[in-house]
């Protein structure tokens, strides 16, 4: 077996692995905000995991935004090198 083969059970295509593991690492962050969660809960009482409720909510709105973003900054430089006919590594 060379260093780049898989072992056996693991799909032998990269994007099966990486759907996998984009699962697994969802699941993970899931269970641990639970547990946070939780313990927030216990410890400060219902003001506290409102708290908590409210900030996580806050960033996971600006997450969406962050993806949104990033591709819109790369469509607009390109229309403007086009308009402009700019080099695109000086904007």
């Amino acid at each position: 077996m060379n260093r780049y083969s898989c072992p056996r059970g693991i799909p032998s295509s990269s994007l099966g692995r990486d759907i996998v593991s984009a699962y697994l690492v969802t699941a993970s962050r899931v269970l641990a905000w639970v547990v946070v969660g939780a313990i927030v809960f216990r410890i400060g009482g219902k003001t506290a995991f409102g708290v908590l409720t409210l900030v996580l909510s806050t960033l996971g709105a600006l997450e969406y935004t962050a993806l949104g973003l990033g591709p819109a900054i790369i469509h607009f430089t390109a229309r403007r090198c086009e308009k402009f006919a700019c080099n695109p590594t000086i904007i």
